[in-house]
């Protein structure tokens, strides 16, 4: 076995809203829908930060779920030399997605488990297709690396 050229170096919680639903009558049926945006250091090309907002809200028109709210993580994460420079973008957004989406789905199992209807566990998801925004100004990197550098 060996490490995977992606490297998680922090993650954290940016905000966090799960809102539970007041009737016994809410459906237990949820939709999750993602939006993933991507910052490369411009001064290392090596090191990227990706974000990730899940939502939750209800499957069914009219009807609320027992849970809905929104979840917002942020990752940094580090590429290795040996990645070719046209995978990496790729990579980090596949791959660091998919990682932030694990804490956040852990996240709202926790919070859930203590709210007043049974626990959610949110589903599995590619990020192989998903749409990513990717930005490329230094200045939102280095703002995002001293609140990461803070903790």
């Amino acid at each position: 076995m060996r490490n995977s050229p992606l490297q998680l170096k922090r993650h954290f919680l940016i905000g966090m809203t799960i809102n539970a639903a007041k009737s016994d009558n809410a459906s237990q049926e949820f939709s999750v829908s993602t939006s993933a945006t991507v910052a490369h250091n411009q001064k290392d090309p090596t090191d990227y930060l990706v974000g990730l907002e899940v939502k939750i809200e209800s499957a069914r028109k009219g009807v609320r779920a027992i849970y809905e709210g929104k979840v917002e993580f942020l990752g940094q994460f580090q590429v290795s030399d040996s990645l070719p420079e046209e995978k990496r973008l790729r990579a980090v957004t596949v791959n660091g997605a998919s990682i932030l989406y694990g804490a956040v789905r852990e996240m709202v199992a926790n919070v859930t488990a203590r709210g007043p209807h049974p626990m959610i566990t949110l589903p599995s998801l590619s990020f192989l297709d998903a749409e990513t925004k990717t930005i490329a100004k230094p200045e939102v990197t280095e703002k995002t690396e001293k609140r990461l550098s803070k903790g």
